[in-house]
């Protein structure tokens, strides 16, 4: 802490590879150390493959990572803890993709899901893990949004906008957010009243979300005092509600903190979101 040290391009190669990335302060480096080595390693070498029914595929992943028309998903995730987490938002194909593979999706009650997981085991061995599962279809969104996983929405939610702010699309963060979290207040609460836990859970999410925004908030914040003509174009383009937002947003920021420090909490925020308050 207190130096420069381009976290940014660091959390790329910690993410790559299944690291992490600490900022250490000078004052309590033994500590610091401590936390870093307290996560037992489950895996090494992990390959994770994830399939989708041929009617549906993969949303907001990077395309080096999908095939068969965004069907697959493969990754190799290096070194993984048992709190590693992958999360991925799937969709139907367009109209002209179904019938190109001669696919009726009115004909389907579910669609099935399976993971691959190969890796290397403490004693060197080399292992698969293969779960499948189906679920069932319903056009009924109140149906959809009842008793859903709020940690694991938490968890996408978070993963993508820090993923977002990390690459400087700052205003598609805030977008993207905004969309989920409407999603989540007009639907799964509105429709999970009478469930406490999850109830909890959500509320969890409104407050970690929060100090996820403002992490964006104060970046942006010093991009366009700065002068990033990039970012202040972006600006001219949002409608006028959105540039009250964000004019208000900056207004109550101070200009404390540093690049390096933002780089860490969005890294930080795409793996702890989910778990947190568990």
């Amino acid at each position: 802490k207190g130096e420069g040290c381009k976290v940014d391009k660091l959390s790329k190669i910690a993410e790559l590879t299944g690291g992490n990335v600490t900022r250490v302060n000078p004052e309590k480096i033994m500590d610091d150390f401590s936390n870093i080595l307290k996560e037992e390693l489950v895996g090494r070498d992990v390959d994770v493959k994830v399939r989708l029914h041929n009617s549906t595929k993969f949303r907001n992943e990077e395309a080096q990572y999908l095939s068969e028309n965004g069907s697959l998903y493969q990754k190799n995730l290096g070194n993984v803890t048992a709190s590693t987490e992958i999360i991925f938002e799937y969709e139907p194909k367009s109209q002209d993709e179904l019938k190109a593979l001669n696919l009726d999706v009115e004909k389907l009650e579910e669609i099935p899901f399976q993971a691959q997981i190969t890796y290397t085991s403490s004693t060197n061995d080399r292992y698969m893990r293969v779960i499948t599962l189906k679920v069932k279809i319903t056009d009924n969104l109140e149906n959809a949004s009842k008793d859903v996983n709020i940690k694991m929405i938490a968890a996408r939610v978070s993963h993508l906008t820090s993923a977002q702010a990390e690459s400087g699309n700052l205003i598609e963060a805030k977008r993207f957010n905004k969309k989920w979290d409407r999603f989540l207040s007009s639907n799964v609460e509105k429709f999970n009243q009478d469930n406490k836990e999850l109830q909890r859970h959500y509320k969890n999410f409104k407050e970690t979300n929060k100090k996820l925004i403002g992490s964006v908030n104060k970046n942006l914040q010093r991009k366009v005092r700065r002068g990033s003509i990039t970012m202040i174009n972006k600006i001219e383009e949002l409608d006028e509600d959105d540039k009250k937002s964000l004019a208000n947003d900056l207004d109550n920021l101070s200009n404390e903190g540093s690049d390096d420090e933002d780089a860490v909490n969005f890294f930080q925020f795409k793996r702890e979101i989910g778990r947190a308050h568990v």
